[in-house]
C-alpha cells in the first residue's frame, strides 16, 4: 500500500502490520490510557491485550470471565477502565490500568453490550443487544440503572460525548441517531438517517462537528451543530460499511471500513475523504484509536490483526552533520534543523527560531513540532501563500514553511483560521 503524499506522510497515513494478535481473530476495540498504555479488547476468545509502548508490542492479559468477544473499551482516568462483553453482556472494570479485572456481572439480562462511552464526572453510558437498551452509571462504573429500551431499537451501537452534557447513540436496525444534553439522563430521537441500516460509529471533532458511519451503504454523516442536524456524505470509495471512526487532531480523521479493509482519511474535519487503499488484505477495519505524538492504532476482523501508525521521527541535526551530507551553509548559521527517515532516505528541514534553548529538544516538543510539520501540509494552497508572504517580510528561506513552524512552535498559530494570532495582513 503506498501512500498518496509524495513527501513526507501525515499522521494516520503510513501503516505497518504487527500482525495477528494471541491466534484472535476479531480486534473489536481499543482505549488509550496515557503515558504510552493502550488496551485492546478481541473475540473468539474475549482477551484484552495490552501495549505499555504506545501499541509497538502487546502482552495477553488472556481471556476474560469465559467471555467471547470484548466488544468496546473505554478509560474514565485515574486508572479506572471499563469493558463491555458478549455473549452474556457483563461489564467488566479495572481499577490499575487494566492490569486486572473485576466482573460486575450481566446488566439487565441483555445479550452484549456493544458500546461504551465516558462522559465526565464519573458518568458512563453503555449501550445493549439485543433490548437496545442505555445502561447508565454515575459512580465510574462500579453501579448501573437501566434507563430502558430506546425509541424500539434492537441496539445501541455506537455512543459518543461531544461536550457539556451532549451524548449521541447510533442504533442498529434502523439506523436512528439519539441525542442527550444532560449527561445521557433522557435521550430524544433524530430519526432513521438516509436510510441506512446501521450507525456502526461515532465521534466528535470539536467545535460541535460529529462524524456517524453507517452500514450497509457505507456512508458517512456529518454534522456541525453538535449532533442535532446531518448531512449525507455519501457512499465512501464502493464501501459497504464504516465500521470505525477517530479523530486525531488538527482536523485530520480516520474511518475503518469493510468488505474492502480500507482506511480512509480526512484532513478538513470530515468534509471529504481520500481513500488509503486496501490495509494488509484484510476484510474489515474494525477499530481505529488515536493515542497521542502522533500514533495511530487499527484493528482488523477475520485476521485479528493491529495495525500501526506514527509520525515520522525527527532529530536536532547539527551543523556538522549537515556539511557531511552536503549542504550549503551560507550567511547565517542556521543551528536549528530537523531530519527524519521516510523510505529508507533521509529528509532534511530547517525550521524558523532563532532563540530556541537546545535543551528544548525533549520528547515532547520534538512531537510538537511533528505535529506543525502536519498541520503544515494540510493547510491550503491559500494559507500556504499566506505563511510564504510572512516569511519573505523576514527574509527567510522556504519562507512559508520556516514561518508557519516558528509561529506554531511560539503557539501564534490560530487553529480555527491557521493564521497568525496576530492577524498579520499580506498582500
Amino acid at each position: 500500500m503506498s501512500s498518496p503524499n509524495p513527501g513526507n506522510p501525515g499522521i494516520g497515513e503510513e501503516w505497518e502490520d504487527l500482525g495477528q494478535q494471541f491466534g484472535e481473530n476479531y480486534i473489536y476495540s481499543f482505549a488509550y490510557l496515557g503515558n504510552g498504555i493502550a488496551l485492546a479488547g478481541t473475540g473468539w476468545s474475549a482477551k484484552i491485550l495490552r501495549s505499555v509502548d504506545y501499541g509497538q508490542t502487546w502482552c495477553d492479559l488472556g481471556t476474560q470471565f469465559e467471555e467471547n468477544y470484548i466488544y468496546s473499551l473505554a478509560y474514565l482516568g485515574n486508572g479506572i477502565v471499563l469493558a463491555s462483553t458478549g455473549s452474556d453482556a457483563k461489564i467488566l472494570r479495572s481499577v490499575d490500568y487494566g492490569q486486572t479485572w473485576s466482573d460486575l456481572g450481566q446488566q439487565f439480562e441483555e445479550d452484549s453490550i456493544y458500546s461504551l462511552a465516558y462522559l465526565s464526572n464519573g458518568i458512563a453510558l453503555a449501550g445493549t443487544y439485543l433490548g437496545g437498551k442505555i445502561i447508565r452509571s454515575v459512580d465510574y462504573g462500579q453501579t448501573w440503572s437501566d434507563l430502558g429500551q430506546q425509541f424500539g431499537a434492537d441496539s445501541i451501537d455506537s455512543l459518543a460525548y461531544l461536550t457539556d452534557g451532549i451524548a449521541l447513540a447510533g442504533t442498529g436496525w434502523d439506523a436512528k441517531i439519539l441525542r442527550s444534553i444532560d449527561y445521557g439522563q433522557t435521550w430524544s430521537d433524530l430519526g432513521t438517517q438516509f436510510v441506512q441500516d446501521y450507525i456502526n460509529s461515532l465521534a466528535y471533532l470539536g467545535n460541535g462537528i460529529a462524524l456517524a458511519g453507517t452500514a450497509w451503504d457505507g456512508k458517512i454523516l456529518r454534522s456541525v451543530d453538535y449532533g442535532q442536524t446531518w448531512s449525507d456524505l455519501g457512499q465512501q470509495f464502493g464501501q459497504n460499511t464504516i465500521n470505525s471512526l477517530a479523530y486525531l487532531g488538527n482536523g485530520i480523521a480516520l474511518a475503518g471500513t469493510g468488505y474492502d479493509g480500507k482506511i480512509l482519511r480526512s484532513i478538513d474535519y470530515g468534509q471529504s475523504w481520500s481513500d488509503l487503499g486496501q490495509q494488509f488484505a484484510q476484510d474489515y477495519i474494525y477499530s481505529l484509536a488515536y493515542l497521542s505524538n502522533g500514533i495511530a492504532l487499527a484493528g482488523t476482523y477475520m485476521d485479528g490483526k493491529i495495525l500501526r501508525s506514527a509520525a515520522p521521527p525527527v532529530e536536532p541535526i547539527s551543523k556538522e552533520l549537515l556539511l557531511s551530507l552536503g549542504v550549503r551553509l551560507s550567511g547565517q548559521v542556521y543551528k536549528y534543523w530537523v531530519c527524519y527517515v521516510w523510505r529508507g532516505k533521509q529528509h532534511i528541514r530547517r525550521y524558523w527560531e532563532h532563540n530556541l534553548d537546545p535543551s528544548a529538544w525533549t520528547a515532547q516538543y520534538q512531537t510538537k513540532f511533528a505535529q506543525a510539520v502536519s498541520a503544515w501540509q494540510n493547510l491550503s494552497q491559500a494559507d500556504k501563500l499566506y505563511w510564504g508572504k510572512i516569511g519573505v517580510r523576514k527574509k527567510e528561506p522556504l519562507p512559508g514553511y520556516n514561518a508557519f513552524l516558528s509561529a506554531w512552535l511560539r503557539d501564534q498559530v490560530n487553529t480555527e483560521t491557521m493564521r497568525h494570532i496576530r492577524n498579520i495582513q499580506t498582500r
